[in-house]
């Protein structure tokens, strides 16, 4: 990789401390620099200003920076700053993209929260399509904001970890280069350089929280203890530290109790202590990008795991629901369910020898090959057998019989009892059979198979895969 020290004249620690950051980043991405594209988070103001006449003037990456501004069309003057901040990239002779956006500003709802939102999706979003690296001007008093506004809110370690210098968010690479940076460091560079800026009249409007602690706390708290933004940003690190420590743990237990993206095992969580147990919860729901429900949601949903007098307890929250049935516990997404709608399937699917197809009634694609040895990336079952083998794929409902082999049937009420399907996928279950015989119900919480002798059912990448074959080789990995 090049490391060659760009030709920056000034000496001051922000450029260093920049390309110091740039080589970081291109070192953990193991790439070279001059192979990376760059935006810089530019709202126009101070911070993200000196940000783009830094990088500006790195010869090594300038050509690969893209200044985007998003346009929220909250203040009067926003038509203005998105003319500003195209005349300063054209004058800096770097790359410009403005982005327009719609903030909800429905009651009961925050507007800085919510342009926030949209601020960073639309970033994120032109990162993902020019496959670039984020870089985001925010300091060393940004984040002692943010560490008060999280004790604000009664945050855990993870909430006071605040913000990361270098993080992947939806898969996108984001860097703080100046997060360990005064801001009166940041004032200075834009003096001694006349950078241009435009000053935003909400920032001075002590109604939004952010404002409040800026304008009327911190330069009292500052005052009196002048050292405070970096002690507080290292126990933000420090925070982050132990916050990993038990986010490893939690992922190790998931991982060693074989927990897919649906369920875990009750008696397995219920050996966890009492703390271990939420923690693995809120890692849970991290993992499916849900957000953590809150620490009293939490504790009566774990009260009532532990109750006899609630045989199956339910928490809502986030528009997800956390069940207990048939001794595991269910992460019940919309996401997840609506793929298996199949109140309008009002079909059945052969699938005979090789196969492939595409159901675009489930959401899914289903694939069908003759091997044991085969990818499993994106099957939903395969098999071995004969070429006259047929299987068939079909709605059910509650009420109807179905073939379970040696000339039985039986009802399929009874059947989903037996086999423990969820009582909240029942509605929308669909039925896979083998040569007319019964073998599983696929419904959105999984698989649930009838014959463990002919059925393997596995995971890989996050997708169930259903493996169905006459003779199954136990030595094969699951």
């Amino acid at each position: 990789m090049d490391t060659v020290k760009p030709t920056i004249k000034h000496t001051q620690t922000l450029p260093q401390t920049l390309w110091q950051c740039l080589i970081d980043t291109a070192a953990t991405l193991d790439s070279n620099l001059d192979d990376i594209q760059w935006v810089v988070a530019f709202s126009g103001g101070k911070d993200s200003s000196a940000l783009a006449h830094v990088i500006a003037h790195i010869p090594e990456v300038a050509n690969k920076v893209t200044l985007v501004h998003v346009h929220h069309g909250l203040q009067k003057q926003a038509d203005h700053w998105f003319s500003h901040c195209e005349a300063f990239a054209a004058q800096l002779n770097i790359n410009y993209e403005g982005i327009r956006v719609t903030v909800d500003e429905g009651p009961r709802q925050s507007i800085e929260a919510n342009a926030r939102k949209e601020r960073y999706q639309a970033l994120r979003e032109y990162c993902e399509q020019k496959n670039a690296v984020l870089l985001i001007a925010q300091h060393e008093d940004d984040q002692l904001e943010t560490v008060l506004l999280q004790l604000k809110r009664g945050a855990g370690p993870k909430g006071l970890s605040a913000m990361a210098k270098l993080q992947q968010v939806d898969g996108i690479m984001q860097i703080r280069p100046w997060l360990a940076e005064s801001q009166a460091s940041i004032l200075t560079y834009i003096q001694d350089h006349q950078v241009s800026h435009i000053e935003d009249p909400s920032n001075q409007d002590s109604r939004f929280d952010r404002n409040f602690l800026r304008n009327e706390v911190l330069p009292q708290l500052t005052e009196r203890w002048p050292g405070m933004a970096k002690a507080v940003t290292r126990t933000a690190r420090l925070c982050a530290q132990q916050n990993q420590l038990i986010e490893e743990q939690a992922l190790s237990w998931l991982k060693e109790n074989n927990v897919n993206d649906c369920s875990l095992p009750l008696t397995e969580f219920l050996s966890l202590s009492p703390l271990w147990q939420a923690e693995t919860l809120r890692c849970w729901c991290s993992l499916h990008k849900v957000r953590v429900p809150h620490e009293a949601q939490l504790l009566s949903f774990l009260t009532a795991l532990h109750s006899n007098s609630d045989k199956t307890p339910e928490l809502m929250f986030s528009g997800v629901v956390l069940r207990r049935f048939a001794n595991r516990i269910y992460l019940d997404t919309f996401s997840i369910h609506s793929l298996f709608s199949v109140s309008s399937f009002d079909k059945t699917l052969s699938l005979q020898g090789e196969s492939h197809f595409h159901v675009p009634e489930w959401g899914i694609t289903a694939e069908i090959k003759k091997s044991s040895e085969t990818d499993f990336n994106s099957l939903l079952f395969s098999y071995e057998g004969l070429n006259d083998d047929r299987f068939d794929v079909k709605a059910v409902n509650s009420q109807e019989y179905l073939n379970i082999g040696k000339g039985k049937g039986k009802r399929v009420k009874k059947l989903f009892k037996e086999k423990q399907v969820p009582p909240w996928c029942r509605e929308n279950t669909l039925a896979l059979l083998h040569n007319d015989i019964v073998i599983a119900f696929i419904h959105a919480m999984g698989i649930s198979t009838m014959r463990q002798s002919s059925v393997d059912v596995r995971a890989s990448n996050s997708h169930a895969c259903l493996v169905v074959s006459r003779h199954i080789k136990h030595d094969q990995p699951v």
